[in-house]
């Protein structure tokens, strides 16, 4: 009897700590929903009535006049974000970087790719996107906890997000499929060389510098040195482990040792990725490839970051290139 009584204790003493946290959650994300509208009320009082079906506010949408958002369109946009005092968190646009003295070289101020529909993209942004042409802007006030992502590509809320934004966005092209133009792109960049040593799968690869040793072969298991310069079709370099090129690229930092990356080598993908935490069109090139060899490696996002990108410096559904060089494959 005692040990029911107990057990009767703590369901109801869980349940209760359960509803606080849930009403916690709800006094918290009425607090910000008031904060919004009061906010909106003051600075866009002919705005509020203007609101997504999450209860975001349309502080100003112009159309445009371009190619009209389908449902499973992708889109490239341009875009900002700010908290309600005007603080910039966030942009890809070059010129606002510069001026907020945030620019980098490493990261890219192109357009960003989002994909509409599959709930990828935040409702009321994806909401108010389906509305518009090429040429088209919106500035969204958007409330804290207003609603999910379920399939989550893009999201403006990054984990350490606690107040309420603006974000603004300029809608630069509306494209249908992405994977078919990478696979143009991919063709377009390999004509730079009169002969692919291997092609097949959205995947190519051009040796620069061939192994003139039987003794270049590399077994499975053995720990091989990879030097490499990661860069978008455009020859825009985002990373690299050689530091003079780091220098020259001015992507240099202090921090890192730019030492050769140490890789598990293994004949097989799966084995290799199994061992190895890198795109798997980089890991494709080192199998290829042998002792003290270089090459152009060149794939389209499938084999790379795909929709996700890379941070802010591989923007999504972005084909990429990586020389390569194997320096030695002694165990």
């Amino acid at each position: 009897m005692k040990k029911t009584l107990a057990f009767l204790f703590v369901v109801a003493l869980t349940a209760a700590v359960s509803a606080c946290a849930v009403e916690k959650e709800e006094d918290t994300n009425e607090y910000f929903e008031q904060e919004l509208e009061s906010w909106v009320k003051v600075n866009y009082p002919d705005r509020i009535s203007q609101q997504t079906s999450d209860g975001s506010y349309i502080l100003d949408f112009t159309q445009g006049d371009g190619q009209q958002v389908a449902d499973t369109s992708y889109v490239a946009v341009h875009f900002f974000k700010t908290d309600l005092a005007g603080n910039i968190s966030s942009t890809n646009i070059q010129d606002l970087a510069e001026r907020l003295g945030t620019y980098t070289n490493a990261k890219y101020y192109g357009s960003d790719i989002w994909k509409v529909g599959q709930g990828s993209v935040y409702p009321p942004i994806e909401e108010v996107l389906r509305k518009m042409k090429v040429g088209g802007h919106v500035t969204l006030a958007i409330p804290v906890g207003s609603s999910t992502v379920e399939n989550k590509v893009y999201n403006p809320f990054e984990s350490s997000e606690s107040a309420n934004i603006l974000f603004d966005i300029t809608l630069d092209d509306v494209r249908g499929d992405v994977y078919k133009a990478q696979k143009e792109a991919l063709k377009e960049y390999s004509k730079r060389y009169s002969k692919i040593d291997t092609c097949s799968d959205n995947f190519y690869l051009k040796k620069l510098v061939h192994s003139t040793s039987e003794k270049d072969t590399i077994q499975n298991g053995q720990e091989i040195k990879v030097y490499y310069i990661a860069r978008l079709l455009d020859g825009h370099v985002f990373d690299t482990n050689i530091a003079d090129t780091a220098k020259k690229y001015r992507i240099y930092n202090s921090g890192n040792d730019y030492d050769a990356l140490d890789v598990t080598y293994y004949d097989n993908l799966s084995d290799i990725s199994t061992k190895n935490s890198l795109v798997d069109g980089f890991l494709t090139a080192i199998i290829k490839m042998r002792k003290n060899e270089e090459a152009d490696a060149f794939f389209w996002s499938s084999l790379g970051y795909d929709a996700a990108g890379s941070e802010e410096v591989v923007p999504e559904y972005s084909p990429l290139s990586f020389y390569i060089k194997i320096k030695g494959g002694e165990q």
